[in-house]
């Protein structure tokens, strides 16, 4: 399953603490902002690294989108 983090972010953080496979991350600013599905990679929010992120399958489900206080981690 694929994640992405949407335009709801504040940049809390707490996903960023939350991820062991280290696939959240802040783009460069310079990173032109393309389609993905419905959502929009942000250059002014954390994202998914889709080849890094396991959605947390040994959890049974993306601590990162459980620990979102904003719900702004949705699955595509």
């Amino acid at each position: 399953m694929a994640y992405v983090i949407t335009n709801d972010c504040i940049n809390c953080k707490a996903c960023l603490v939350e991820c062991f496979e280290v696939a959240i991350f802040i783009p460069a600013k310079k990173i032109l902002k393309s389609k993905l599905n419905k959502f929009y990679i942000s250059t002014d929010h954390y994202n998914i690294d889709q080849s890094k992120c396991s959605g947390c399958i040994l959890f049974g489900f993306p601590k990162c989108a459980e620990i979102c206080p904003m719900d702004a981690i949705k699955e595509v």
